[in-house]
């Protein structure tokens, strides 16, 4: 297929030799109330998901995405972010050029139409050999945005796009949200991408841990980030473990380590132990026991309601048989543990430290 410029004779065109990318990675954060536990997998494959798709639309190439997430946080990092959108040419067809030019070479009425409707002038023109003859081509050639530039419009989409089970309007912007939004973190190469969503605007700060955080006299101003690997570093430093495997690791070497102590072993219920992993930031596990009377209900009664009503996890001896005491994962370091007496239960109370 030939191609020309319109009213030029053909010559091959010169191609620009080819410049490397320089990239950077990009930390995205949602931070809210508390959600509830089963909402937080399920958005966070929602945000990868989203990300991925208007990434590519928006012809944004990049690296791997890390996933990380609270009750309280939604997170995720993408490495190796080109700095500018991907090069395009886009190519539309236009009339014939028998019927593009008069006998002068001058453009006609269609063409005139054919340039206003494709917002383009005649440099951008083409003139093509196709098995019809010679037609002309609109040509559009985009050289891609700054990636920030993108990020400021694509960021805010993700936050409302989110869908949940259940959500809630909690001010005058009408958005909604599982939960209401208290931050926005976005950083693009170090630097704070800005913009809006539902009357938060974003920054490069996030939040720690809400109790063990007041308990300790932190400031409440947050927490200034730089990137990926010192917003893991600061949460931890400020009562936060972001990473859900990590919290997984954790509850899981906390569990075998209490049931040995109680002479006794967990029994595993991937589906609490999920609800544990995502119902708490900072995973705390603590032993207690019950009166071995209650050992007269059936076992599976017992076990249930512990798993049900209090999320705690059910001990075992070797033969199978229950023990009187229970696991539960707390959101905090307790350093002190005693019963009270509340009207006629006896409870058990932690004090943080």
């Amino acid at each position: 297929m030939t191609k020309t410029k319109a009213g030029a004779a053909a010559r091959p065109r010169k191609r620009s030799p080819g410049k490397s990318k320089s990239t950077s990675d990009l930390l995205f954060e949602i931070g809210t109330e508390e959600l509830p536990y089963q909402f937080v997998p399920a958005a966070l494959a929602a945000l990868r998901e989203s990300a991925e798709t208007l990434f590519k639309d928006a012809r944004l190439t990049h690296g791997s995405i890390r996933l990380l997430g609270t009750p309280r946080r939604l997170t995720f990092m993408v490495e190796a972010m080109a700095d500018r959108q991907a090069p395009a040419v886009k190519e539309v067809m236009g009339p014939s050029k028998a019927v593009a030019y008069d006998t002068s070479g001058n453009p006609t009425r269609a063409l005139q139409g054919f340039m206003a409707g494709q917002r383009i002038e005649l440099p951008e023109l083409e003139i093509r050999e196709t098995p019809k003859g010679e037609y002309v081509y609109a040509v559009k050639r985009d050289a891609g945005r700054p990636t920030a530039t993108v990020l400021a419009d694509l960021l805010p989409q993700l936050v409302t796009t989110l869908s949940f089970p259940k959500s809630m309007r909690w001010n005058a912007t009408g958005l909604k949200f599982a939960r209401p939004i208290r931050w926005l973190l976005a950083l693009y190469a170090g630097r704070a991408v800005s913009f809006d969503v539902g009357g938060v605007a974003s920054g490069q700060r996030t939040w720690g841990h809400r109790f063990l955080v007041a308990s300790a006299g932190v400031s409440r101003q947050g927490i200034a980030v730089k990137d990926g690997q010192s917003y893991v570093q600061a949460l931890q430093q400020h009562g936060v473990i972001a990473d859900p495997d990590t919290r997984r690791a954790m509850i899981t070497d906390q569990l075998t380590a209490l049931a040995k102590t109680a002479h006794g072993v967990v029994h595993r219920d991937e589906e609490l132990l999920e609800q544990a992993v995502f119902t708490v930031e900072y995973p705390h596990a603590i032993l207690g026991t019950f009166h071995p009377d209650y050992l007269s209900v059936p076992k599976d009664v017992l076990m249930t309601a512990m798993k049900e009503h209090q999320g705690f996890f059910s001990l075992v001896k070797k033969d199978g048989s229950l023990l009187p005491a229970f696991i539960s994962i707390t959101n905090m370091k307790l350093r002190d543990m005693r019963l009270i007496q509340e009207g006629n239960e006896r409870v058990l109370v932690g004090v943080g430290r």
